[in-house]
């Protein structure tokens, strides 16, 4: 499928997904790094948040008890510095599930002891290790294209978590107006522009609903 005006979208087949999710949380129990890469995907999943985002993210960005996470501003991998998002729309306040508040709650912890462990504090940086303070892309992006390749499944970007978390609300019936706000689009013709073509399946999808409601008459 192809959105008008654009290349067309990469998504992560549910198939594909669930094999490689399942995947990163075996292999999260061997060790600090592979835990640290399968709380990134699952937040790159529940978020939709483009890496540069994700990135960028402080302790203070994120109120576990209300379950919600702040997004303000975006690390540039390539001039390696924070700056805003890239429009106004960019910055905003979005909703977690419950898992994800509990994942996050688990990942603070053992990245509290795991700077205990070498003797610094925790920084205010999220995704920091004790190597480096900010999330590399192209190191990641290798860490996907390796367990895509492990698995047989075709190869996704990290990107692409952000297009399935979209094709997943509007699935389950979240409107477009509401999902541009959750990517941060600045305007809706952008989101329709990329998403619009799946409203073809969910009209499809009203063809059997109308038919169950009539046979109910």
């Amino acid at each position: 499928m192809r959105a008008s005006g654009r290349q067309a979208v990469r998504f992560i087949e549910p198939e594909h997904l669930k094999q490689f999710l399942d995947y990163a949380e075996q292999l999260a129990s061997r060790n600090f790094t592979k835990y640290y890469q399968y709380v990134i995907f699952k937040l790159l999943l529940a978020t939709g948040c483009r890496i540069g985002e994700l990135s960028a993210l402080e302790l203070s960005d994120i109120d576990l008890e209300a379950g919600t996470i702040s997004i303000s501003k975006t690390y540039s991998m390539e001039l390696h510095i924070i700056g805003t998002t890239k429009t106004k729309a960019g910055t905003r306040i979005i909703s977690i599930d419950k898992k994800t508040v509990l994942l996050l709650k688990q990942y603070q912890n053992r990245q509290r002891l795991m700077f205990l462990e070498v003797g610094a504090c925790a920084p205010g940086v999220v995704f920091a290790t004790t190597l480096r303070e900010y999330l590399p892309r192209v190191s990641l992006q290798e860490v996907i294209n390796c367990r895509c390749k492990a698995l047989g499944i075709p190869r996704f970007t990290c990107h692409a978590f952000c297009h399935t978390h979209a094709s997943l609300l509007l699935n389950a019936g979240i409107t477009y107006k509401e999902l541009q706000y959750r990517l941060g689009h600045s305007n809706i013709a952008m989101t329709l522009d990329t998403y619009g073509h799946l409203s073809k399946d969910k009209e499809k999808e009203a063809v059997l609903y109308y038919e169950k409601a009539m046979n109910s008459l």
